[in-house]
Parts: C-alpha cells; sequence; structure tokens
C-alpha cells in the first residue's frame, strides 16, 4: 500500500507541468525535441514501459488528454479463447516537426505523423499521417491540406476578432475591450512601425509550440488590415449599425 502511494505521489509530481513529463520521459528512452509542449501532462497517458519507441520532434503540442500507446496487449485474449500466446513487441510512433494533435486524440502504435500536420480534437490515429495534412476522425483520415487549411484560416482571422471583440465587451460591461485583451489579433491592427509598448506586450503573451522571437519576427512582418487597434474598433461599430 505504502509503495501504490509512493507511485501515485510521483506520478503527481512527473505530470505537475510539461517541462516535468517531457524531462520524465526523455529518462525513460523518449526522444523529444525542443518547444514540445504537452497540455494538461495530468490528463494524458503516454506509454512509460515503451518509452524508447516514441520520438516527438520540435515545435509540437499534444493537447490535454492525448495517448500515446506504443505497444497492444490485446493479443492477452488469445491465450483463454484459443490456447494461443502470440505475443506482439513495440511499436514505433514518429510525431514530425511542427504538430499539433487535438484535445483527448490517441495515437497507436506503428503510426508516422509528418511534418506540419494537424490532428482534430478526439481523434484516433491508427494509420500513418502523411506531412503537410489535417487529420480528423475515429479512425483518423486526412480532411484537406494544411495549404486548404491556411487558406480557410485566414478568411476567418477578421470573424474570430468581431465575435471575440464582441465577447469581451460584454464581459466588461458595455465597454470596448482593451488592446491588451486582443493581442491575438495583432496581426490585424498592428500599425506600422511598431511601437515598444506593444512590442512588450506582445514579448509576455504566451506562445506555445513555437520560437517566441521566430513567431513576434513573422508578426512584425504581417500587413495589418486595419491602421490601429482604434481603427479596428470603429469598424466593429459601423459593423453592429
Amino acid at each position: 500500500m505504502i509503495r501504490g502511494i509512493i507511485c501515485l505521489m510521483k506520478e503527481a509530481y512527473y505530470k505537475s507541468s510539461s517541462k516535468r513529463y517531457i524531462s520524465h520521459l526523455k529518462k525513460l528512452g523518449a526522444r523529444i525535441g525542443h518547444n514540445v509542449t504537452i497540455l494538461g501532462p495530468s490528463r494524458s497517458l503516454i506509454d512509460e514501459g515503451r518509452a524508447s519507441w516514441i520520438t516527438i520532434g520540435d515545435n509540437v503540442i499534444l493537447s490535454a488528454g492525448c495517448s500515446i500507446m506504443a505497444h497492444d496487449y490485446s493479443w492477452s485474449v488469445l491465450r483463454k479463447s484459443h490456447d494461443v500466446i502470440a505475443p506482439t513487441g513495440g511499436g514505433e510512433v514518429i510525431i514530425g516537426n511542427n504538430v499539433f494533435v487535438g484535445i483527448n486524440s490517441i495515437i497507436l502504435r506503428n503510426v508516422i505523423i509528418g511534418d506540419n500536420s494537424i490532428v482534430g480534437a478526439g481523434s484516433v490515429v491508427t494509420k500513418s499521417i502523411p506531412a503537410n495534412s489535417v487529420a480528423a476522425g475515429n479512425p483518423a483520415k486526412v480532411i484537406m491540406s494544411l495549404d486548404a487549411f491556411c487558406e480557410k484560416r485566414k478568411q476567418k482571422i477578421l470573424s474570430e476578432a468581431i465575435n471575440e471583440a464582441h465577447h469581451l465587451k460584454s464581459l466588461n460591461g458595455g465597454k470596448d475591450p482593451e488592446l491588451s485583451q486582443m493581442l491575438r489579433f495583432a496581426c490585424l491592427f498592428m500599425a506600422q512601425p511598431v511601437d515598444e509598448t506593444l512590442k512588450s506586450l506582445l514579448y509576455e503573451m504566451p506562445i506555445l509550440g513555437d520560437s517566441k522571437d521566430a513567431f513576434l519576427d513573422t508578426l512584425y512582418k504581417t500587413k495589418p488590415l486595419f491602421k490601429s487597434y482604434a481603427d479596428f474598433i470603429e469598424y466593429i461599430h459601423k459593423e453592429s449599425i
């Protein structure tokens, strides 16, 4: 009983942060790159007994509740049903660079997820996913290319920003949101050249699964749709009339 309690305490410690959990998995043999984030590690289930079969590249985000299984024990049923012992070994799981895996997804053994890919929430990945793809479902299947997803997201940026602003306004008692509340949409209204106050705010903004400096460099090179944040707010007011 005491040993069980100690094991639970150790697990709670390892899974108390993304950094600690990644360090623990590396010690068990997993190969994990830079800028990897495991969101909600206490809810994740990564095959510690077969950690050496797992490779995760750079700039990867695993959402809360993700499971990675590098083994299969279903063969245990056969001994009792068919009097046969037919064990399986470990199976590689390779997650490439710049990959996002949605909440509560399951990745099974003998699977490769290619670079620059997105796996939708609740997916069960039973077969490999090619690079530059968006996949979802049970079993997960490619639903569009990354290029198509990029165009889809670009077309929705403004509507997403307007919806966010309206939501924040309702929480602010009818007052327009402050610039600091809308930083994630700075690409729409960031005046050029970028002033130091805004740069300071942006640098404090959390960036997951990416290099902060590289992210901000791309942001600063983006041509905004509006000349300023005030112009963006004015546009929303006109649209609401």
